[in-house]
């Protein structure tokens, strides 16, 4: 069996896949931090609840607390939490 192809001269380019898509913008800016605290928030955003809100908060605000803490909390058992 051999390994060479036909092809045509001229393929239209959209025909074929790019070997590796290109690397996304945020993956080099954003810190470790910053990807977990985004990935939390979308998923809080993504389940409506009961915001019990207190003192004048916004359901932004609380729900912007609650990703850094949940990103913390991951980061510190990734680094040395318990097993």
């Amino acid at each position: 069996m051999s390994d060479d192809y036909d092809l045509p001269d001229e393929v239209p380019e959209s025909n074929f896949y790019p070997p590796c898509p290109p690397k996304p913008v945020f993956c080099s800016t954003l810190s470790r931090r910053d990807h977990f605290a985004m990935a939390a928030m979308q998923g809080l955003l993504a389940t409506p609840g009961d915001w019990s809100l207190q003192n004048g908060e916004t359901s932004e605000g609380v729900c912007a607390v609650m990703s850094v803490r949940y990103a913390d909390a991951l980061i510190a058992e990734l680094d040395g939490g318990t097993e």
